[in-house]
């Protein structure tokens, strides 16, 4: 009798059913905590790997060789740097380890490690093993056509300023050569001047926006004096009706009779628009410090590099096609011009063509080296924030960089 009511009683049976639950549940309890530890760590790791690949996609030269095409210990050194200072918190994650890959227009990262389970004993399972994997890149801030206009003058040897402008220019351009998804996407023309500038001889003898007498240009070097006035400061198309329009060759002496004959004429030679970067940098690394100071008939052969037809014929139309920019640099102030030596003059000259740039919708960066005259050449720029001063040559590089960013945008592809 006894037995059959102790059979019947169902007193006791939650607290039975309880406890037999609480085991399952604790299980489930368990793994879902372990399941949130676990992802946020991975978070952490995915964002260590993303620094790591922004950091070494960013980096297009070794900074202790710019001229080298070997920059893959640069990144790597830069990845870990990077990897190492945002999962430096995380001390509970072990074994880590970090590879990084170059692919085409980037990096790719991958990154390992170890996290503790705090129900390990339970599940079976003491740690959770982590990945993740970045890819980044550098794109163009769209199409464009940009000219660097660089002050050649002899004060640029002064102070390494030459030796580190053509560094800075090296690493610009591998930066915008890394940048270039689309082949033809940016194109760059650079014009070194002093009181003049220099085009290629062949390229320009016999052609009719030239003013010399065929006879007058036996060995020539292809030196050019600015147009006459009002055309020095515009880009008015040459035409052999109206005279003025056409480029003087400088042959004679007659074309600077204030000075007392021909200047002498050691410049680099411009270079038109170009894909072709390599090129580009050894015409960058033919320039040479020599001659006084026109920053007017370096920037008006810059507006003629980014203008359509003659002289170059390379260049696309104004509006609506790619970026148009000048990136003009200077370490002084105007010195001479085709016919005077005074200073305010050819500031004036000067002041016109950089309204005529802004005219046509290019956009116009100056940068001032030392004892350049920023009062000129700030309203120059197409806004106060593109014009920059450098006060150190050391500066030079560093400048260069964030005018890159301006260029070129770096991103997460992955």
């Amino acid at each position: 009798m006894l037995f059959k009511r102790f059979i019947a009683d169902r007193r006791g049976a939650t607290a039975l059913m309880f406890g037999l639950s609480i085991i399952p549940l604790m299980l489930v309890s368990g793994v879902a905590i372990d399941y949130a530890r676990a992802l946020r760590y991975s978070i952490k790791l995915k964002t260590a790997s993303d620094a790591a690949a922004l950091a070494a996609a960013t980096l297009t030269s070794d900074p202790s060789n710019p001229y080298t095409t070997v920059i893959y210990p640069a990144r790597l050194a830069v990845a870990q740097a990077a990897f190492n200072a945002n999962i430096a918190s995380e001390s509970s994650i072990t074994g880590l380890s970090m590879s990084l890959t170059e692919i085409p227009n980037g990096v790719r990262v991958a990154a390992t490690g170890t996290a503790p389970n705090m129900f390990g004993g339970i599940l079976g399972s003491q740690t959770t093993v982590l990945g993740a994997a970045s890819e980044a890149g550098l794109g163009t801030r769209g199409a464009m056509e940009v000219a660097f206009v660089l002050d050649n003058t002899g004060s640029m040897a002064a102070s390494n300023k030459m030796v580190l402008l053509k560094a800075a220019m090296h690493k610009f351009l591998n930066k915008l050569a890394a940048a270039t998804i689309t082949p033809g996407d940016v194109k760059v023309a650079l014009v070194p001047f002093d009181t003049q500038v220099r085009i290629d001889p062949i390229f320009a003898s016999g052609k009719p926006w030239l003013r010399q007498p065929l006879s007058a240009l036996s060995g020539w070097t292809g030196c050019l004096t600015d147009r006459v006035q009002p055309y020095d400061t515009n880009a008015a198309t040459p035409n052999m009706i109206t005279p003025d329009t056409l480029f003087d060759a400088i042959t004679a002496a007659p074309l600077f009779p204030l000075f007392g004959g021909v200047p002498s004429c050691g410049l680099a030679q411009m270079m038109p628009l170009t894909t072709n970067f390599s090129a580009y940098g050894a015409a960058v690394d033919s320039m040479s410090p020599n001659g006084a100071t026109d920053g007017t008939i370096g920037l008006a052969w810059g507006l003629q590099m980014l203008t359509p037809g003659d002289p170059w014929g390379t260049a696309s139309a104004f509006g609506g096609g790619p970026r148009k920019i000048i990136v003009f640099l200077t370490d002084g102030a105007n010195t001479r011009n085709r016919t005077t030596d005074e200073t305010a003059d050819i500031d004036a000259r000067m002041s016109l063509v950089c309204s005529e740039i802004k005219s046509k919708g290019v956009e116009l960066f100056t940068i001032g080296l030392m004892d350049a005259n920023m009062a000129v050449l700030t309203p120059c720029a197409g806004s106060p924030q593109m014009s920059f001063q450098v006060t150190s040559p050391g500066n030079i590089p560093d400048l260069f960089e964030l005018l890159s960013q301006q260029l070129v945008t770096v991103r997460i592809t992955k």
